[in-house]
C-alpha cells in the first residue's frame, strides 16, 4: 500500500459502470495524497469489472471491493472502513460520498480541511440556505421533512442529518467500528451522527452544493424511507436514557 495516503474516498457502488470513470480521475486529481476505494455489492452492470480496470490505471491508489451480493450501503462503509484502517496505515481521513457526481469532488479538499478540527465533518445541503439542484419538488420536501423531524426528535445539532458526504477522523472510525452499528441502508446516515453525538465527538458542517444524479438511477427505495422512519423514532426514544445505556445500545440501531 502507498503509505503517502492520507486520505482515502470510500464509494459503494451497485450499477454506477457510467459513472465510474468520470469521477475517478476528478477525485484523484485533487491530490497526490487522496486515494480511492471502491466497494462494489457486485453489480450486474459490470460497475466492478470497470473498477478493477481503473485501479491497473491508477497502482497505489485506488483499489476496490468485491462483495458477494448487494448487502446495503451501511455494510457497505463499515466494510470499506475496516478495509482502510488494515492496509492503509497512515490515512488519516476517510471519507464517504456518492459515485453519481450528486456530490461534487471539488468539495473533498474542504472536508478535509474541516477535519483537522473536528471528529466528524458533514457536507450540508442546508447550512446558510439550500444549496440542491434539479430535485423535484417531492423529493426536497422529504428530504426537508425528515431532516427536520430528525432534529427534533433526536436533538442532533445539525442542519443536514441525512447527507452521505462527509470526512472522518481515523480515531473516529475506530471508535465507530468498536460499536459496529446494524443500520444497513440510508438509516446508516443518521444512525453514524446520532452515535458521534452520543459519544461527544466533536460534528462540524461545511456547505456542499447538492445535484441532482447525472448517472443511473436513483437507489432510494419506500422500504429504505420506512425503514429509516423506524430507526428516528428509536433514536428519539433512546435519547431520553442515560448516555451510557444509549451508547451501550448501539447493536440495535
Amino acid at each position: 500500500m502507498d503509505p503517502e495516503i492520507k486520505a482515502l474516498v470510500i464509494i459503494p457502488t451497485y450499477n454506477e459502470r457510467a459513472a465510474l470513470p468520470i469521477i475517478t480521475p476528478e477525485i484523484l486529481a485533487l491530490r497526490p495524497d487522496i486515494g480511492l476505494l471502491i466497494v462494489d455489492d457486485n453489480s450486474p452492470d459490470g460497475t466492478g469489472q470497470v473498477a478493477a480496470s481503473l485501479c491497473e490505471q491508477f497502482p497505489g491508489r485506488m483499489w476496490v471491493l468485491h462483495r458477494q451480493e448487494k448487502s446495503g450501503l451501511g455494510s457497505a462503509y463499515l466494510q470499506g472502513f475496516r478495509w482502510a484502517i488494515q492496509n492503509i496505515e497512515r490515512v488519516e481521513y476517510l471519507l464517504q460520498m456518492d459515485a453519481d457526481r450528486s456530490h461534487d469532488p471539488a468539495a473533498i479538499p474542504s472536508l478535509i480541511e474541516a477535519a483537522a478540527s473536528a471528529d466528524l465533518v458533514i457536507g450540508s445541503r442546508y447550512i446558510n440556505g439550500v444549496r440542491i439542484l434539479d430535485w423535484p419538488m417531492e423529493r426536497l420536501l422529504l428530504s426537508h421533512i425528515s431532516n427536520t423531524v430528525t432534529r427534533k426528535l433526536i436533538g442532533l445539532p445539525l442542519t443536514d442529518c441525512t447527507s452521505g458526504f462527509k470526512c472522518f477522523r481515523r480515531e473516529t472510525i475506530k471508535k465507530i467500528l468498536a460499536r459496529e452499528i446494524n443500520a444497513r441502508s440510508y438509516d446508516f446516515q443518521v444512525a453514524v451522527n446520532t452515535l458521534c453525538h452520543w459519544l461527544n465527538l466533536t460534528i462540524t458542517e461545511v456547505p456542499i452544493t447538492f445535484h441532482n444524479r447525472s448517472q443511473g438511477i436513483s437507489k432510494l427505495t419506500r422500504s429504505d424511507v420506512i425503514r429509516a422512519a423506524s430507526l428516528i423514532f428509536k433514536l428519539g426514544f433512546m435519547r431520553f436514557l442515560p448516555r451510557s445505556i444509549r451508547v451501550a445500545g448501539h447493536k440495535s440501531y
